[in-house]
């Protein structure tokens, strides 16, 4: 059976300092700093804050992952797929914009033409659960 399956997954996601904005409207600059190792500072940050939520869910299901219970999921048929992409790909992706964009390429892409999707590879979601079950057995 491929490696793939017996290593624990780290998600590592990103938000955006949007979670950090005040209302200067401009007109002044924020004194505020937010080290990474102040926790309650950061957990201070209000749920109406942009990409608050998101962390907040993020943080949650990390409290309640299906890896602490030793349990799997999968809703429905689990005949849904999952794309995915190797971190090299995403390189890749982040490489090939920016250097089409600063040669002046016309079609590198703006507004809704500008959003790119990263994937070479998908899986079916009910399969990722079986697998997930073989691993907590």
């Amino acid at each position: 059976m491929n490696m793939l399956y017996y290593t624990v997954p780290i998600l590592i996601h990103t938000s955006g300092t949007g979670v950090l904005i005040e209302d200067a409207a401009g007109n002044y600059a924020m004194d505020d700093i937010y080290p990474d190792v102040d926790i309650p500072m950061s957990e201070s940050l209000p749920k109406t804050q942009t990409h608050r939520e998101v962390d907040l869910e993020v943080v949650a299901a990390d409290k309640e992952a299906s890896l602490d219970r030793k349990l799997s999921g999968v809703i429905g048929e689990g005949l849904n797929l999952w794309p995915s992409i190797h971190i090299d790909g995403v390189e890749t992706l982040h490489t090939s914009v920016f250097d089409a964009a600063t040669k002046g390429a016309d079609d590198t892409g703006h507004e809704c033409e500008g959003y790119y999707f990263g994937e070479n590879g998908e899986h079916r979601v009910g399969e990722i659960s079986e697998v997930l079950v073989e691993f907590f057995a």
